[in-house]
């Protein structure tokens, strides 16, 4: 019977968000339409299933024709006018949406998952944008076409554009959370040289629009938020050895012409030896392009579990991109050395996620746990990102960083940067 009524309230839920979304598609004309991968969250209510489902669909459509604007807009303008953005056009997603396709949906923890493929009338979203006085980029990102099967799914158009920590921070009363706008920043320009291998071939991208190559396309989701966009070689004599390498020889040159900052080779694929369970494994290496030399390199293994490739690569990408974000900008992947905890002084946590606040919350309580003299001296909170001061942290707190520090609902708050002279630290949530 809890099984009866939980399909009837997720048909229903569907039912009435999809009625409106043909309402609103009736609204267009026939025209030039995209197809884009996404994902929504909310957070997950058990006692009302309905409602998580219907805020997480919701905010699946909204990512949905974040991706179209940004295949349209130039990162800058993308960042300085986000504001009139988000009322006049993120408010009202549904008005962009002609229909979608749900590929899966689940609780996680405290949040409450959807992935799915959208198709956003991009003649509307066009005119709109055009009345909010903004002029079409004249090298806007190509947009995707739809994909084959659902194993292959919809495609990426270009990341938006990035944010940079918040501003220092002004001087709001203890505990207090000040709603901030996120402000736009430069974005390092990385070259994207990883094959992948879901069946027999390796696939090298040329760009986010091969619905083959299912990692690229959630390094491009996870990284939206990250200061840097991934590019792809346009060389088709690129030669792929057997186990799936591009040499430096063929990349470094075709790199360094372009004035790419950064270059990550390696590769991606399934995998499954005997009996034992199917397993996804990935190497990567960034390096500097001016130099030549690698920053790091990272290698990880994730089992499939009964998943689908496309769910294995989004949990590769989940895992991963904070440590490619971590290299880029020119973290070390060596232990951490704890500064002198005696001098006092308090530290800034930046936390990244689509959900700041909430995952706030979440470390607070942990932190507390393990430091009874923390103090919370200031916090704000923007779209994106959590920026908080505390005091009374101990140098058992940099020990938490190198595996991660665990949540109580099983996210992993991970370090993506970590400064010492600014006692700085970056983190960012992992979950599957």
């Amino acid at each position: 019977m809890l099984i009866s009524n939980i399909t009837r309230n997720l048909l229903l839920s569907f039912l009435v968000i999809f009625v409106g979304v043909l309402l609103g598609a009736q609204k267009t004309t026939a025209g030039e339409s995209g197809s884009f991968f996404s994902q929504g969250q909310a957070v997950y209510n058990a006692q009302d299933l309905a409602k998580s489902q219907q805020e997480a669909l919701q905010d699946l459509m909204v990512q949905g024709v974040t991706q179209a604007l940004a295949s349209l807009l130039s990162p800058s303008q993308m960042g300085s006018n986000y504001p009139a953005i988000q009322s006049k056009i993120l408010k009202q997603p549904e008005r962009y949406i002609e229909s979608y396709q749900i590929f899966s949906e689940s609780p996680a923890g405290s949040l409450y998952r959807i992935t799915g493929q959208v198709n956003v009338s991009m003649d509307t979203l066009k005119s709109d944008v055009n009345q909010l006085g903004l002029t079409l980029s004249e090298t806007p990102g190509t947009a995707p076409t739809p994909p084959a099967t659902p194993e292959q799914t919809g495609q990426l158009a270009e990341p938006p554009a990035s944010l940079e920590p918040v501003p220092p921070l002004s001087e709001p009363s203890p505990q207090q959370a000040e709603r901030i706008e996120p402000a736009p920043s430069p974005e390092q320009r990385v070259l994207w040289a990883v094959a992948e291998r879901w069946n027999e071939n390796w696939i090298l991208p040329e760009n986010s629009a091969d619905p083959r190559c299912l990692f690229v396309m959630s390094v491009l989701q996870e990284s939206q938020d990250y200061p840097w966009s991934l590019n792809f070689p346009q060389s088709p004599s690129l030669i792929i050895d057997p186990s799936g390498n591009v040499s430096r020889e063929q990349i470094l040159p075709q790199a360094k012409s372009a004035g790419f900052q950064s270059l990550i080779v390696g590769t991606i694929f399934s995998r499954q030896d005997g009996g034992e369970q199917p397993m996804v494994e990935a190497s990567l290496q960034v390096i500097d392009v001016a130099s030549g030399q690698s920053k790091g390199e990272i290698r990880k293994e994730v089992p499939m579990a009964g998943s689908t490739y496309q769910e294995g690569a989004m949990k590769m990408a989940y895992l991963l991109v904070p440590q490619l974000d971590r290299l880029l900008r020119g973290g070390s992947s060596a232990v951490l050395t704890p500064p002198d905890m005696a001098s006092g002084g308090g530290w800034t946590l930046l936390i990244h996620s689509s959900y700041p606040y909430l995952y706030w919350e979440e470390l607070e309580q942990v932190l507390r746990d393990r430091f009874t003299s923390m103090q919370v001296t200031k916090l704000q909170v923007s779209r994106d990102v959590a920026q908080v001061q505390v005091e009374g942290l101990g140098a058992d707190f940099f020990n938490m960083l190198q595996d991660g520090i665990q949540l109580r609902d099983g996210t992993r708050m991970q370090l993506g940067a970590y400064s010492a002279e600014n006692r700085s630290v970056e983190l960012s949530p992992v979950r599957f």
